[in-house]
């Protein structure tokens, strides 16, 4: 903390040399604490972002942190809850709810979704990083359960482990070996945001197995990319999707459910192609990346002089 007050300092100069009045911590980890000292120390006051999956991955002096912020955003309903519980009395007298959103002018597809052809393998593509908390494990059972009933299901997971992939990455290549699994699943790593959309526009279903989530970013890209989703319900996931009008929530840890869904996908192409067809459009009416800026100068305009009639000029 003694490291983190000096920063704040830091921050504090350099905030009165640029005119800042205030800055947005886009965490509520220890760059809150960086924000949360230069606000005590005279400087710019701030507002931070909750984006879970929960409240105690961001570290401890939570209280402290939202003490002092003019206003926070909350990606999700369940997080909310979850501040309530845990902040109680200590949370700003601002809230804005707001998930973060995708640009749907920079993701979309090129042509078409189209199911498998004749013949075709099933075209499975997930994203996360390589963490027991994604449940990739329990995706790579699915396509074991896939292929044992005949399916011809490719797995690709892009993400990487926080080891650079010494770590859980390891541990999902033993478990791909040990079920005879080399050829049909495919660990890409960390790839670059066109190899993501490239995946996701080749893929016939997107699938994620989460033990938790907030709400996912990498679900609502494949949301927005027009395909079938399968995901597990999880954390704010059914906030984002209506299972059976958008996307298919399954329970977690529950291969068996998401193979089965996922199968049906397969035999079912009209079925498939209508809730590619309504995903985007469930993203694009309530997910759009402007959702979080509006709740940034909502919060602006309610905590911090001048700043409503600054944003309406710019």
């Amino acid at each position: 903390m003694l490291a983190l007050l000096a920063m704040g300092a830091r921050l504090k100069r350099i905030a009165r040399q640029q005119g800042w009045n205030h800055v947005h911590v886009h965490s509520c980890a220890d760059s809150a604490n960086i924000a949360m000292f230069a606000e005590r120390l005279g400087g710019p006051g701030y507002s931070l972002t909750l984006h879970g999956p929960t409240l105690e991955g961001y570290g401890p002096n939570q209280r402290q942190k939202w003490r002092h912020a003019r206003f926070a955003t909350i990606i999700s309903q369940l997080l909310t809850r979850v501040a309530e519980r845990e902040i109680g009395t200590d949370r700003p007298a601002v809230i804005n709810v707001a998930p973060m959103g995708v640009d749907l002018d920079q993701i979309r597809r090129r042509t078409p979704w189209q199911p498998p052809a004749p013949g075709e393998a099933l075209r499975i593509f997930s994203c996360g990083r390589l963490n027991a908390v994604k449940g990739h494990d329990h995706l790579i059972e699915t396509v074991a359960l896939l292929r044992a009933q005949g399916i011809d299901a490719r797995l690709e997971i892009a993400g990487e482990d926080e080891q650079g992939g010494s770590g859980h990455h390891r541990q999902l290549d033993a478990l791909i070996a040990g079920k005879g699994l080399g050829d049909a699943v495919t660990l890409l790593g960390a790839i670059s945001e066109d190899r993501v959309r490239e995946g996701l526009e080749r893929a016939h279903v997107f699938a994620l197995a989460s033990l938790n989530e907030g709400i996912s970013v990498a679900i609502m890209e494949a949301m927005a990319m027009e395909m079938p989703v399968v995901v597990t319900d999880v954390g704010g996931n059914h906030e984002l999707i209506t299972s059976g009008r958008d996307a298919i929530l399954v329970p977690p840890e529950r291969p068996e459910i998401m193979a089965e869904e996922i199968a049906r996908l397969h035999a079912d192409p009209a079925e498939a192609r209508r809730l590619a067809q309504a995903s985007r459009a469930r993203v694009a009416a309530d997910f759009h990346h402007r959702r979080s800026a509006q709740a940034l100068a909502d919060g602006l305009a309610r905590t911090l002089p001048g700043a409503g009639a600054a944003l309406a000029r710019a």
